[in-house]
């Protein structure tokens, strides 16, 4: 999503905008970070080296009570932290409020349990605009009754053109001399 992000900022024109990334965990010494900051975009770094609820809670109080937003974007998919950001907007009186997932399942909330059902409950009454890149990332982020209240954005990637298909494995090995039970690695990335 970062990349995405970074893409998108290139092409828009930000002298008609002012864009604030919240972050943590020091990221300064990547080049995203590096690239964001060439770009113009004021990074705010929190001052944490991982995800402390109430020290994001603070920052972000911070943040949203000494800067007028017009549009604040969540895009974690992380239940708690969404919650809080939402919450936050909202008692700012921000009004554009954007939860936003590409998660359907993350450690420790597979089962949905109160607290998770509360944070979705939270997400879905305080922002106002609600989106995910499927259904199922849509119920994970606002639950099953708030997920009909939002709209799928889909992946730019057609992830049905990936499905594992034996025969076209063997095909491919075969084209590229491949023994049919060796060991193949792929990579896809970069080395940096």
């Amino acid at each position: 999503v970062s990349v995405l992000l970074y893409q998108l900022l290139k092409i828009m024109d930000r002298e008609q905008m002012h864009v604030d990334l919240y972050t943590y965990g020091g990221v300064e010494a990547q080049d995203l970070y590096r690239q964001f900051c060439d770009l113009g975009v004021n990074v705010i770094l929190g001052g944490h080296p991982k995800y402390q609820a109430k020290e994001v809670a603070a920052d972000l109080n911070r943040l949203m009570r000494d800067t007028k937003y017009d549009i604040v974007h969540c895009n974690t998919g992380q239940l708690e932290m969404t919650a809080i950001a939402m919450s936050i907007a909202f008692l700012h009186r921000v009004p554009l409020r954007i939860a936003h997932s590409h998660t359907t399942n993350l450690s420790g909330e597979q089962r949905y349990g109160k607290r998770a059902q509360l944070y979705q409950n939270a997400i879905a009454l305080l922002s106002n605009c609600r989106l995910g890149c499927s259904s199922a990332a849509l119920r994970h982020l606002f639950g099953q009754r708030g997920a009909r209240k939002a709209s799928v954005m889909k992946n730019g990637i057609d992830s049905a053109k990936y499905v594992y298909d034996p025969a076209l494995r063997r095909a491919v090995r075969e084209r590229l001399n491949l023994p049919q039970d060796a060991v193949v690695v792929g990579h896809v990335g970069r080395f940096a």
